[in-house]
């Protein structure tokens, strides 16, 4: 598709540059109706006619605007168009814009940090405050995915920026505020249950990642002002959301478009000042370092290397558990060997999540969520397999292994609700699907004693606080209590 550029000489173009370029000091093509640097920047173009001369030199009349601009050539008629959206969503949200991103950057975003903080609120104070004239990369429409994570408008808000986002990905427009873009509706998507929606948008936004090259960035050292830790980050998040997004249609098989961590892998940056850049295996266990002869590992303490690089790593396991659960090609023996390889090293990276008291550095509810399930997904297939074996020692184990998990999550659970509150906003949205798994487990698993009932009331009323915002949270209530329903009969 041409750009707007290269279309220059089918257009009129003004006497003199356009307002925001000349105020900016950028180059303008003079193009019109729009030059061709707002309509890529979606800026509103103004252009100042100068005075025109008489025949005796003398000028006559104010200096006037030109009329509306008037769309006359199809190729930049989507720049338009999104303009004129993302300009009148803006109006209307503007007056709390800090509030919004203020709760975006508390809630979203401390599980998974798609947007660069400080280069964000950089290209924020740009704006000077004049609506509709956005930086570079799409960030009017970022902002606005912005808001519709923080809560903002609902369905209104998400209808009108997926429309952008397919509108331009249609177009063929590529940038890397696109990417994040598609990585924050696609999380909305997936807290509220449009699971099939997440899904196509989450494969979209790693397609156009691909195209912008960012999955190369797992290799390259990053060096001062290059931006390929942010890059490498925003890579990282893509990778992420497509795995939790995955998650919820339970054992389905789907494939991924993209390449998940391996070992040798650069993590995002971490907040250590060592110079080092660290590696997905590093400072882990992983299955194959295991010696089930020899169980001599040391008690690991909480990670150094910030909770989204625990995330990456934990994505690391998450994957080889989704690959021994689809491999059917190992032995009955060699499939039980590397389950209890997989199961001691999830087992030893829970240590990384659990920071010292007083001693945390951010939230690490997202890497121990991550780590949950899978642990739950392997038991569960462990479980399937042998009963399908009729293996009654490995139906004990498995049984017993998912009962000691459900359990450990009671137990947290009814510690968020006593003692110093617990930021329920600020857990990764993820996070909670292990308390709704905990509850389909006690419901199946758990001992029926007299605290069985109140232990499944803790749960289901931790999900009922994610009901309101979180359709997804709903869903499993609903499932949780036909669940209970059920067993109350048998």
């Amino acid at each position: 598709m041409p750009n707007h550029d290269s279309i220059a000489h089918l257009q009129q173009t003004a006497p003199t540059v356009c307002e925001p370029c000349k105020r900016r000091k950028k180059s303008c093509n003079k193009a019109l109706p729009a030059c061709g640097r707002c309509s890529r920047l979606f800026v509103k173009c103004k252009y100042t006619l100068p005075l025109p001369e008489t025949n005796n030199g003398s000028k006559s009349g104010p200096a006037l605007p030109l009329p509306p601009l008037v769309q006359t050539h199809p190729s930049s008629s989507i720049d338009e168009q999104v303009s004129f959206q993302v300009s009148r969503l803006l109006s209307a949200i503007t007056r709390k814009s800090e509030f919004y991103i203020s709760t975006y950057f508390r809630t979203f975003h401390q599980s998974l940090p798609v947007v660069d903080q400080e280069s964000f609120y950089s290209q924020l104070d740009s704006l000077d405050g004049k609506q509709g004239e956005e930086g570079e990369d799409y960030f009017g429409v970022l902002l606005l995915a912005i808001f519709l994570v923080a809560g903002q408008g609902g369905e209104e808000v998400y209808g009108a920026v997926k429309s952008i986002w397919c509108l331009l990905t249609g177009a063929g427009r590529v940038g890397l505020g696109l990417v994040r873009m598609g990585c924050l509706v696609a999380g909305w998507e997936f807290v509220q249950g449009m699971l099939g929606e997440a899904w196509g948008t989450v494969g979209g936004t790693v397609r156009m990642a691909q195209v912008l090259g960012l999955h190369g960035t797992v290799r390259r050292v990053g060096g001062e002002g290059d931006g390929v830790e942010e890059k490498r980050c925003v890579w990282w998040c893509v990778v992420v959301l497509e795995r939790i997004i995955n998650q919820e249609f339970r054992g389905s098989g789907l494939p991924f478009a993209s390449k998940g961590p391996e070992p040798d892998d650069y993590l995002p940056l971490v907040p250590l000042k060592d110079g080092v850049t660290y590696r997905v295996r590093d400072e882990i266990v992983l299955p194959e370092d295991v010696d089930l002869e020899n169980l001599d590992l040391a008690d690991r303490g909480c990670t150094r290397f910030g909770p989204f690089a625990a995330v990456v790593q934990m994505t690391y396991l998450t994957d080889l558990t989704t690959k021994h659960i689809l491999d059917e090609s190992k032995s009955p023996e060699e499939r039980v060997a590397d389950a209890a390889k997989l199961d001691i090293a999830l087992q030893h990276f829970s240590g990384a999540c659990i920071p010292p008291p007083g001693k945390a550095e951010g939230k690490y509810c997202g890497p121990y969520g991550l780590r949950t399930s899978a642990a739950y997904s392997l038991h569960l297939h462990e479980l399937a397999m042998s009963t399908q074996s009729n293996d009654k020692e490995g139906i004990l184990r498995a049984t017993s292994a998912l009962q000691s998990l459900t359990r450990i999550i009671i137990y947290a659970t009814k510690a968020s609700f006593e003692g110093v509150p617990m930021d329920l906003d600020g857990i990764a949205f993820w996070a909670h699907r292990i308390c709704a798994v905990a509850a389909l487990i006690h419901i199946q698993f758990g001992e029926r004693n007299e605290a069985w009932e109140a232990d499944l009331e803790v749960l289901k009323k931790y999900l009922r606080y994610y009901v309101p915002k979180y359709r997804l949270y709903a869903n499993y209530l609903k499932e949780i209590e036909a669940a209970e329903k059920s067993a109350m009969i048998s």
